[in-house]
C-alpha cells in the first residue's frame, strides 16, 4: 500500500463566458487540489481513493483488532486440538480396558460352565 502525505488546498476557479452581445458572465467555483510532488509514484490515468487521516487511523485500529482475534483464534484452536487428543487418548484407554473385561468376562464364563457341566 501506497502512502503519500500532502494537505488539502483550496482555491477558486473562475470561469468566464462571452455571449454573442459581447456580455460576460463569471461562474466561480471553489475547488479543492491536493498537490503532489514531481516525485509521485502514480502513472498517468491511474485510478487513486482518496481517505482522510481519522478514517486511515480506523482502518489501521480494526487492522489490528482482527490480527489480535486471529492470534485469539489461533490459541483457541490448538487448546481445543489439545483438549480432543486427550479426549481420543481417554477412549482409547477405555476401549482397551473394556476389551480386557471382555476377555476376563469371557474366561470367568468358561471357567463357570466348566465347573457347572
Amino acid at each position: 500500500m501506497r502512502i503519500i502525505e500532502s494537505r488539502v488546498r483550496s482555491c477558486i476557479e473562475e470561469h468566464v463566458i462571452i455571449d454573442k452581445k459581447m456580455r460576460e458572465r463569471r461562474f466561480k467555483y471553489k475547488r479543492y487540489n491536493i498537490p503532489l510532488n514531481d516525485d509521485q509514484p502514480f502513472r498517468e490515468d491511474e485510478a487513486v481513493k482518496i481517505i482522510s487521516l481519522d478514517n486511515l487511523l480506523t482502518i489501521q485500529r480494526m487492522m489490528k483488532e482482527l490480527r489480535d482475534d486471529k492470534d485469539v483464534l489461533k490459541t483457541h484452536i490448538e487448546t481445543l486440538n489439545k483438549s480432543l487428543e486427550e479426549k481420543n487418548n481417554q477412549i482409547k484407554m477405555l476401549n482397551n480396558e473394556n476389551s480386557q473385561n471382555k476377555n476376563i468376562k469371557s474366561r470367568l464364563m468358561k471357567k463357570i460352565n466348566k465347573i457347572l457341566g
